[in-house]
């Protein structure tokens, strides 16, 4: 087994410790998420390298082997795993399934209170909130497709009517940012990795204090919101002093309260943290997986040369029903073979991967390309096969597909209250012929957009990819698109101090829609989705089909052409993310079928991974981004990619 199985066992642990110091940097909200998700990326990379050492060391027994009906030899043939090492890992698994199930009884538990406590509310609810008439002071946010928040009596009256509102701000936005999925995340990985506890402890501060700041917003007011704060820490301490007592000793409420007396810390995000996470991924990617060939065990019997290619007896069924051994010719275990098939952890580095920059305007293409190029090894391979291949023939493909349709799914997600708007008012356009409400317009100029892309990469995708898809010309175009997104901010700053001077309408105020004859540019004013005209939708649409070349980020390009046309960073970004669900859906649906041939033959478990990873990284991502915009801008991002782009530029020039 390769030492990089081992290594990435190391890292994983290394990781474990240094999530709470990072977290306890950051601010709030990134603080959440930097360890919500690296502690589920801890766990699972855990539990896969595990995994890995424990099937290795299973399937080296006469009577794996038999019923498997694998060869001995091609398994041994490279760096088995010591014994202790396996029955180790044999044991640490049979633990974590206990911790496993353990967490699962504890959530069904949960869910069942859940739903009592939303049929409680259900009775009791005016609007968003339930108030319960009971001493014990209480106040939960429960979560689901109506969420909603239950208050009892008892803590009404022990807070002030001011703080009142301190108290629905707090609970509102558990609700609002889904923060039981954090939780949910954490737990799932202090089970998977028991050493991650304590980030268990520090996400739920991390989500509290970012659910306090939130009230401080809505409140104005950070000396209310730190009173009814500490005033219902005391409050529930008085009634619940011997269940509650040892949560409020570790000092997390008094943290809180002084916080909140303090201006607030600026969002900066933990990269190095989540960067350690990738990192570890990365390194269980480059132990490479050993091909497992069907056929009788036998093991070598040949010295010297026959022990570095050993020879594999292959097993048929004869008419009647018999076994007949035939030897095949001598099995050469190469490079090429070592890496035929994706591993589970390349599968969920790849699904982070795909699932994070798809929606950042940092190209997810474009980092498929460079970051195997980078690793090398097996990862290497995997770019090189699918430069050269089709889908029909390159695994590495198909899965990339299967992760395309899971980032659509998230898409779809985010934003199934717009799509289910769009959708019906595009039915009724069909029926009445007119687009008449915003949403119309807006579901025909998501219609006009995708024309251009859909026909270019139905045309010439095979070309882009085998032509521009190498690591030198994605790094190239990687520069490019840093160069793009700040050009587009220069040019959006520049139009907004032009049209301050000539008068034009504010920041916010929304202009006219462009008539045929509008200028090319319009930046100097800020419009609305249903302020664009049909002909600036096709515009941004022909701006979309640079994102073909691997390097050029599809939401960054469909920004920037928004942008252009006047709109703010919001709506330029939520106009990108719904354009992108059709063209990302219908890519991935066009060639799932793939999956069902040769290509995914033995990787539809490694596809499963793959999938809920990029899901759930394409869904946070969604709701980062989402905030984000609304008050910041592509320079970061534009930073980055010219950063990135050029280095590796420079990397593969000398290469």
């Amino acid at each position: 087994m390769h030492l990089g199985i081992y290594c990435t066992l190391a890292a994983v642990l290394a990781l474990s410790g240094l999530l709470m110091p990072a977290g306890r940097r950051l601010a709030p909200q990134p603080a959440a998420y930097c360890l919500a998700v690296g502690s589920l990326v801890a766990g699972l990379v855990w539990v896969g390298a595990l995994g890995l050492l424990a099937v290795a060391t299973v399937g080296r027994t006469s009577l794996a082997a038999a019923a498997g009906h694998w060869s001995l030899a091609v398994l041994e043939a490279r760096d088995p795993v010591p014994v202790p090492a396996g029955v180790a890992s044999l044991v640490v698994l049979a633990v974590v399934a206990v911790a496993v199930a353990a967490s699962c009884r504890r959530l069904v538990h949960g869910a069942v209170q859940l739903v009592r406590l939303h049929v409680l509310a259900w009775s009791r609810c005016s609007g968003d909130v339930a108030i319960i008439d009971a001493a014990t002071p209480e106040a939960l946010a429960l979560p689901g497709w109506h969420g909603r928040v239950l208050v009892s009596s008892g803590m009404l009256r022990a807070l002030e009517p001011p703080e009142h509102q301190v108290l629905l701000a707090h609970e509102r936005s558990h609700l609002r940012n889904g923060h039981w999925a954090f939780r949910l995340a954490t737990r799932l990985g202090a089970a998977l990795l028991p050493t991650l506890g304590p980030v268990v402890r520090g996400c739920d501060h991390a989500l509290e204090r970012w659910a306090d700041e939130d009230a401080a917003v809505v409140v104005g007011d950070r000396t209310l919101t730190a009173t009814a704060v500490a005033k219902a820490a005391l409050a529930t301490t008085e009634h619940h002093r011997s269940v509650l007592v040892p949560a409020f000793t570790d000092g997390w409420v008094a943290g809180r309260v002084s916080a909140l007396l303090v201006p607030p810390v600026q969002n900066r995000w933990g990269v190095a943290a989540i960067a350690s996470g990738l990192a570890t991924c990365a390194l269980a990617g480059r132990s490479r997986p050993v091909a497992i060939s069907r056929g009788c065990s036998k093991r070598p019997g040949t010295s010297g040369s026959a022990d570095r290619h050993p020879a594999v007896v292959v097993c048929s069924r004869s008419s009647s029903g018999t076994r007949r051994r035939h030897p095949a010719t001598p099995m050469t275990v190469t490079e090429n073979d070592a890496v035929a098939d994706i591993s589970y952890l390349q599968a969920g580095v790849t699904g982070l991967l795909q699932g994070a920059t798809e929606l950042f305007p940092v190209s997810s293409l474009g980092h498929s390309v460079l970051v195997p190029a980078l690793l090398g090894g097996s990862w290497q391979h995997l770019v090189t096969e699918s430069s050269t291949g089709t889908s029909e023939q390159s695994p590495y493909l198909a899965f990339i597909v299967a992760l395309h349709v899971a980032t659509a799914v998230a898409l779809l997600i985010f934003f199934r209250s717009d799509w289910t708007r769009l959708i019906r008012a595009f039915v009724t356009t069909l029926r009445t012929r007119r687009a008449e409400t915003s949403e119309q317009r807006l579901a025909w100029l998501i219609v006009i957009a995708t024309i251009p892309v859909g026909l270019t990469g139905l045309l010439l995708e095979h070309t882009f990819r085998t032509v521009f898809a190498k690591p030198l010309a994605a790094a190239v175009f990687l520069t490019i698109n840093g160069v793009i997104l700040l050009a587009g901010e220069h040019l959006r700053r520049q139009s907004e101090v032009h049209a301050g001077s000539a008068g034009q309408p504010p920041a916010g105020a929304a202009a006219p829609a462009a008539g045929p004859g509008s200028q090319a540019l319009v930046v100097g004013q800020r419009r609305t989705l249903d302020g664009l005209a049909y002909r600036e939708a096709g515009i941004i649409g022909l701006f979309q089909t640079l994102a073909l070349f691997a390097g050029i980020s599809r939401s960054g390009i469909t920004m920037v052409a928004g942008l252009l046309r006047g709109l703010d960073h919001e709506d330029a970004a939520r106009f990108s993310f719904l354009l992108a669900t059709p063209v990302i859906l219908a890519a991935g649906v066009l060639k799932v079928p793939t999956l069902a041939g040769s290509a995914g033959a033995h990787i539809h478990g490694q596809v499963l991974v793959g999938m809920l990873v990029a899901g759930l990284a394409a869904y946070l991502s969604l709701r980062f981004l989402v905030r984000y915009f609304q008050t910041r801008t592509l320079t970061p991002f534009a930073i980055y990619c010219l950063v990135a782009g050029a280095a590796c530029t420079v990397r593969f020039a000398i290469a």
